[in-house]
């Protein structure tokens, strides 16, 4: 399974209750959303946080 390289900060994010969402003020943010939103990159996150 290979998991994007921004896994780590996806989880960081997302493990203090935060969200992430394609209309975020921060880029940084929206520039995450793009990459949970592709869809193998979707299957791959999933797989890996459903563990």
């Amino acid at each position: 399974m290979d998991v994007p390289i921004q896994t780590a900060e996806i989880f960081e994010i997302l493990s203090k209750g935060q969200f992430i969402s394609s209309n975020s003020s921060n880029r940084k943010i929206s520039d995450l959303y793009k990459v949970i939103d592709d869809e193998q990159n979707y299957e791959n996150l999933y797989d890996f946080f459903i563990r």
